[in-house]
């Protein structure tokens, strides 16, 4: 992440490396890491990508910190 944000990759591009590494954490159970990752995707990625998956009531505080 940090060697694409040095380069200067476009934000799109950054946004989609941050979704891959959300997603990666999300699958690991590290909700905390993935919701902090998706928010740097805000304006990038349709939010109801990220809405559906913090839709339980137990990751109801990281829906809020998303949205």
């Amino acid at each position: 992440m940090n060697i694409a944000i040095k380069e200067k990759y476009p934000e799109d591009i950054i946004a989609e490396i941050n979704k891959e590494a959300g997603d990666k954490e999300y699958k690991l159970k590290n909700f905390d890491l993935a919701v902090d990752l998706y928010i740097k995707t805000i304006g990038y990625l349709n939010p109801s990508y990220v809405i559906q998956k913090y839709n339980s009531v137990s990751q109801l505080d990281n829906l809020i910190k998303y949205m």
